[in-house]
């Protein structure tokens, strides 16, 4: 869709009378409209699609408490569960992937190959073994890949180091629709994160669509930005460990800042204890003491507020 257009039928729904709304609704999901698209339809599974990119994910739960336990149900409740983290998601999009398989979905494999992909993006090889079977069924149907799930692949792939991993995101960005989760996951993967967020503004989506991604974008001091190279395991092993016993809020991105400037995080993190048997601050310091010019360079203890700005 040119961006022209897209323009011109988002202000057409703006002033849609309300005979049209209902029909309307599902244009006005694909243009980046959830808020108006689960006010306006009777379709249930729309809404909560609508709800989903909204990141209400418990109302989306209660709407979906009526529709049984079919492929396409099942493949939302999973998205919602993994939305709210909790411990049964996994399990729960494993059981979608098996209804949609028994009732030969195809719409419903792609969605939870997606899901699964997106789930095992910590283990980029699993991650390409679930996204394998959305593509397994683009191949069988004779249709395009989705663009959700590529741009979801694009990153696995950028995880492993591989080049395809931009060929890939912009493969997504040519198919994605504009302000959808796709186009906002392709924009990362090929390190356009003010775009990303322009896009996520625009369609009203929710911070959790991009969650473990990268929070580039966001204000600065709200988020660290720690930035890694995904061609050094050690730097990943120490980015994980940072992550683990820090916070969960850490981004991890496809570039490397220099080891002083992780080593100025570390330092200022230091009241904060290990988690289980992760290293706490002093033993990361001693790692990364390895990429320095010796122990005098070592940063003193205290925060360093805005060391890693997230504009950058």
């Amino acid at each position: 869709m040119a961006a022209h257009d897209y323009a011109a039928a988002t202000v057409l729904l703006e002033v849609l009378t309300p005979a049209y709304r209902q029909q309307a609704a599902p244009l006005a999901l694909q243009l980046g409209q959830p808020r108006l698209a689960a006010a306006w339809t009777d379709q249930p599974l729309l809404q909560v699609a609508a709800l989903l990119r909204l990141g209400e994910p418990a109302a989306a739960l209660e709407v979906l408490r009526e529709q049984g336990q079919s492929a396409r149900p099942a493949a939302l409740r999973a998205r919602a569960v993994w939305q709210l983290q909790q411990q049964d998601a996994r399990s729960l999009a494993e059981e979608a992937r098996r209804r949609a398989q028994a009732e030969g979905d195809a719409a419903a494999l792609v969605a939870v190959a997606t899901l699964r992909g997106e789930q095992c993006l910590e283990d980029p090889f699993a991650a390409l073994r679930a996204l394998a079977e959305g593509l397994k069924i683009a191949e069988l149907t004779g249709d395009p890949a989705d663009a959700h799930l590529l741009a979801v692949l694009g990153h696995a792939q950028l995880r492993m180091g591989s080049g395809k991993g931009r060929r890939t995101a912009e493969k997504a960005l040519e198919r994605s629709l504009p302000a959808s989760p796709a186009r906002v996951l392709a924009l990362l993967a090929l390190d356009q994160p003010e775009e990303a967020m322009a896009q996520a503004s625009s369609g009203e989506l929710a911070a959790v669509w991009w969650r473990g991604l990268s929070l580039q974008g966001l204000p600065a001091g709200q988020k660290w930005d720690i930035r890694w190279w995904t061609d050094k395991p050690a730097w990943t092993r120490i980015a994980v460990q940072i992550d683990t016993f820090i916070s969960p809020d850490i981004a991890f991105l496809r570039h490397g800042v220099e080891p002083r400037a992780v080593l100025q995080f570390v330092a200022g993190q230091g009241k904060v204890g290990p988690v289980g048997t992760q290293k706490g601050p002093t033993q990361l310091r001693e790692q990364l003491q390895t990429q320095v010019n010796g122990p005098d360079n070592l940063p003193g203890p205290g925060p360093t507020p805005g060391l890693l700005p997230v504009s950058k």
